[in-house]
């Protein structure tokens, strides 16, 4: 009986400790809620504040191919096609359209170094470019009005 009771002192004394610190650590919070609060507004100040653009660094990811260079080779690219053997219908020099693949040769020093959805990479004499997807520009007739 003895040897139960020395327990239930024990987590007693556990519970009690526990408490105190949980009890301190209210006070202390109530005490420095203002130095607190003052730090949160500092810190949304010197958070609105931001030296480059943000928008600029594509956090919600862009592949590396999004930043080469459009080509300027007489070459138009219709459609791509997505399976497993990836394809793109391009016009060579105002030709009729033909589908390639990759490492297809499409003239003299530019050959399909991959095929996205929206875009063709080609490597051209060595340095890659790439040939973007024709996308019209969408018109609304009449224009939105405002509510």
């Amino acid at each position: 009986m003895s040897d139960f009771l020395q327990k239930k002192k024990l987590s007693l004394v556990i519970a009690s400790f526990l408490a105190l610190i949980i009890f301190w650590n209210l006070i202390w919070i109530f005490i420095n809620y203002r130095s607190i609060a003052s730090y949160n507004n500092l810190n949304k100040e010197v958070s609105s504040y931001v030296p480059f653009d943000l928008s600029s660094y594509h956090l919600f990811g862009i592949s590396d191919f999004d930043l080469l260079p459009e080509t300027n080779l007489n070459l138009k690219l219709q459609a791509t096609f997505i399976a497993k053997k990836n394809s793109a219908l391009i016009i060579v020099k105002n030709s009729n359209p033909k589908l390639y693949n990759t490492e297809s040769v499409l003239m003299g020093g530019v050959t399909i170094y991959k095929i996205l959805s929206d875009m063709v990479i080609l490597r051209h004499n060595g340095k890659l470019e790439k040939l973007s997807l024709l996308r019209p520009i969408l018109h609304f007739s009449p224009e939105p009005q405002d509510i």
